[in-house]
C-alpha cells in the first residue's frame, strides 16, 4: 500500500477532530458502534438499579452482585472461551449480541406484560416471615425475571464493550491511529451517556417498556454496523488502512486467576498498580451501597423520580467527564503522574466526608441551620444530593484522571512486564476488584453486630472501611509515584 503524507493538524483540529479524511471510513461506523454499545451500557447501568430498588430494599442489589453477578460472569467467562476456540471474529460478536437482544425481546414481549404472574409473591411472604434478616435475598428470588434482568444488563458491559469491541477495534486500528482514535471514542462514550440519561428520564416518565425498545432497537444498530464495517474491511483492506500494521499483532496474553496473581506478586510496581485498581473499585462498591439506600429511602419507590435522579446522574458524568477530559486533564498530565493518580482519591475522601457527616450528624446540621436561618433543612433529600453528586465527580475523575494515570504506569515497564503485567492487573482488578467491594459490603451488613440486617444500620463500619481503603490508596499512589519517577528518569538518561 502506497505510503500517504499526512499533514500535521491545526491546534484546534488536533484537540477535537484528529482523524484524516482517509480514515473516515473506518472511524465513523466505528464510533457509531461504540456510540450504539455505549448507549446501551449506559442505561442498562441505571435501569437495573431502578427496576430492583423499585421493588425492594437496598440489599437486595449485593445479594445479586454477591450471588448472581460473580458466579455467573465466571461461568459466562468459561463459555466464552469456549466458543473462543471454536468460532472466527464475526461469528462470536454476532452470537453474543444476538443472544442479548433475544433475552431484552423475551424480556419486552413475554415478561413485562405478565411480572405479577411470574412474581413469586408466596415465597417471598414465607421466607420473609420466617427469616426476615435475609429480606433482600428473598426479594431478587421472588422477583427473579428482575434478577435476570440485571445480571444480563451487568454482562453487557463486560462482554459487548470490554470484550468485543475493543477486540475487534485493536484488529483494525493500527498503532499510528490508535491514539487519535481512541480519544475520541472515550468522548464517544460520555456522549453516549449523555444521551442515555435523557432517554432514561424521558421513557420512564412516559412508557417504561420504551427502555427495553430503545436497548433492542440500539442492539440491532450495533449489529448493522458491525457487519457493515467487517464484511467492508474484508473485501477490501486496503481502503481501510488494515495493511498499515506492517508488524504481525501479537497474540494478546490472557492469564488465569491464580497465574495473574503469581505474576503481580512478583513485582512490587505491578502489585503497586494492582492496588490502585482494587481500592477504586472496592471504594465505589462501599460509598455506593449507602448512597443508594438513601437514594431508596427518599425516592420511596417513585419510579419516575428514580428515573430524574439518575437520567441527571448519567448526565452530569458525561458533562465533568468531558470537560476534565478536554480542559483539565491534558495539563495536569504534563505536569506530574502522581498528582494525576491523587486526584481522584482525594476528591473521593472529600466527598465522603460531607456525604457521611448529613448520615450522622443530620440532626445536629438540621437544627443549626434553623437557628441560623430557620430553613428546615431536609437532611435526607440533601444527603441524596450529596451522595449523587459525589457518584457524578468520582466516577468523572476515574474516568478523567484515574484511567490515564493507570496506563501512564506501565509506560516505563520493559515490554515483557508491560504486555503480561497489564493483563494480570486488568485480570485481578477487574474482577477480583468488583466482586470484593461487593461480597464486603454483603458481609458487613449480614455478619457484623447492631446492623439489623440494612445497609443503613451498617453505615458506621462501611464509612470506616472507605477510610481504611482511601488511605492504602494514596500510599500506593505515593510509592508507586516514586517508582514511576525514577523508572522514567532511568529511561530519559539512557536515551540521552
Amino acid at each position: 500500500m502506497e505510503e500517504r503524507k499526512e499533514k500535521e493538524f491545526g491546534f484546534l483540529r488536533n484537540i477535537f477532530f484528529p482523524i484524516y479524511k482517509y480514515e473516515l471510513n473506518k472511524f465513523v461506523p466505528l464510533a457509531l458502534l461504540f456510540l450504539c454499545i455505549c448507549y446501551n451500557y449506559s442505561i442498562l447501568r441505571s435501569s437495573k438499579d431502578i427496576f430492583v430498588l423499585k421493588n425492594s430494599d437496598t440489599t437486595a442489589i449485593y445479594y445479586l452482585k454477591s450471588f448472581g453477578v460473580t458466579p455467573v460472569i465466571f461461568i459466562v467467562t468459561f463459555i466464552y472461551s469456549f466458543i473462543s476456540t471454536r468460532m472466527g471474529r464475526d461469528g462470536r460478536f454476532n452470537s453474543i449480541i444476538i443472544y442479548f437482544l433475544c433475552f431484552f425481546f423475551i424480556y419486552l414481549v413475554f415478561i413485562l406484560p405478565n411480572v405479577e404472574k411470574l412474581k413469586l409473591t408466596n415465597f417471598g411472604a414465607i421466607m420473609n416471615s420466617k427469616f426476615p434478616r435475609f429480606k433482600g435475598l428473598w426479594a431478587i428470588i421472588t422477583n427473579w425475571h428482575t434478577s435476570l434482568f440485571y445480571i444480563h444488563s451487568d454482562m453487557w458491559g463486560t462482554y459487548a464493550m470490554q470484550i468485543l469491541f475493543w477486540t475487534f477495534a485493536n484488529e483494525i486500528v493500527n498503532f499510528k491511529q490508535a491514539k487519535r482514535f481512541f480519544g475520541l471514542l472515550i468522548v464517544l462514550a460520555n456522549v453516549g451517556a449523555f444521551i442515555a440519561g435523557a432517554s432514561l428520564k424521558f421513557f420512564l416518565k412516559g412508557n417504561p417498556n420504551l427502555i427495553l425498545l430503545s436497548i433492542f432497537s440500539v442492539g440491532i444498530l450495533a449489529l448493522i454496523v458491525y457487519n457493515y464495517l467487517s464484511k467492508k474491511i474484508s473485501i477490501n483492506p486496503n481502503d481501510y488502512q488494515i495493511e498499515e500494521n506492517k508488524k504481525p499483532k501479537k497474540k494478546k496474553i490472557k492469564l488465569g486467576f491464580k497465574d495473574s496473581l503469581k505474576y503481580i506478586a512478583k513485582s512490587k510496581y505491578l502489585m503497586l498498580i494492582a492496588s490502585l485498581v482494587l481500592c477504586y473499585n472496592v471504594s465505589i462498591a462501599l460509598f455506593e451501597s449507602v448512597q443508594k439506600d438513601r437514594l431508596k429511602a427518599y425516592c420511596a419507590g417513585n419510579e419516575e423520580l428514580f428515573a430524574d435522579i439518575y437520567g441527571n446522574q448519567l448526565i452530569g458524568v458525561a458533562f465533568i467527564t468531558i470537560v476534565l477530559l478536554f480542559f483539565l486533564s491534558p495539563w495536569i498530565r504534563k505536569k506530574s503522574w502522581s498528582i494525576m493518580a491523587a486526584i481522584t482519591p482525594i476528591v473521593f475522601g472529600f466527598g465522603v466526608m460531607l456525604f457521611f457527616s448529613f448520615i450522622f450528624f443530620g440532626d445536629f446540621i438540621k437544627d443549626m441551620f434553623q437557628q441560623i436561618s430557620s430553613i428546615n433543612l431536609d437532611t435526607l433529600k440533601w444527603s441524596m444530593i450529596i451522595g449523587t453528586s459525589n457518584v457524578v465527580f468520582i466516577k468523572g475523575a476515574k474516568y478523567a484522571f484515574f484511567d490515564q494515570s493507570k496506563e501512564m504506569s506501565y509506560a516505563p515497564l520493559d515490554e515483557q512486564s508491560r504486555v503480561v503485567g497489564k493483563a494480570a492487573v486488568d485480570g485481578i482488578g477487574s474482577r477480583l476488584g468488583k466482586s470484593l467491594g461487593s461480597i464486603l459490603v454483603t458481609f458487613i451488613f449480614i455478619q457484623l453486630p447492631g446492623t439489623g440486617g440494612t445497609i443503613f444500620g451498617a453505615k458506621g463500619y462501611i464509612a470506616v472501611s472507605i477510610l481504611i481503603v482511601l488511605v492504602i490508596w494514596l500510599i500506593s499512589v505515593f510509592n508507586l509515584g516514586i517508582r514511576f519517577k525514577k523508572l522514567t528518569q532511568n529511561e530519559n538518561e539512557s536515551n540521552n
